[in-house]
C-alpha cells in the first residue's frame, strides 16, 4: 500500500484523570480508510518512571501500518499524556513523516 500520509495536526488530549491524548489516527479511522496495521498496547505499569510517581494507571497504545512499519497514530491514557502527544507529533514532524 506504500506510505500512507497523515496530519500531525489532527491531535487532542482530554483533560480527565488520567488524562487522555491522540496523535494520527486510531483503529476506527485505520479501518475506515482500508489502512492494514498492528496495533501495540502497553500498560502504563511497566514504565518504570510511573512507579516513581505512584502513578501506574492507564495504556499507551501506537497503530503501526502493516506494510511499512510507519506510525500512524499514537493514544496515550496517562499522565501527563499530552506531554507523550506531542513529544511523538513533533519529532514525527521534524522527521518528515508526519505533514
Amino acid at each position: 500500500m506504500g506510505v500512507h500520509r497523515l496530519s500531525a495536526r489532527v491531535s487532542y488530549c482530554i483533560y480527565t484523570d488520567p488524562e487522555l491524548a491522540r496523535v494520527g489516527c486510531n483503529e476506527s479511522d485505520a479501518r475506515r480508510r482500508g489502512i492494514p496495521y498492528h496495533l501495540l498496547t502497553h500498560p502504563m505499569a511497566l514504565v518504570l518512571r510511573t512507579r516513581t510517581l505512584s502513578e501506574t494507571r492507564g495504556f499507551m497504545k501506537m497503530l503501526i501500518a502493516a506494510d511499512s512499519d510507519e506510525i500512524l497514530g499514537f493514544t496515550p491514557a496517562a499522565l501527563p499524556a499530552r506531554t507523550a502527544a506531542v513529544a511523538l507529533s513533533s519529532s514525527l514532524s521534524r522527521a518528515g513523516i508526519w505533514s
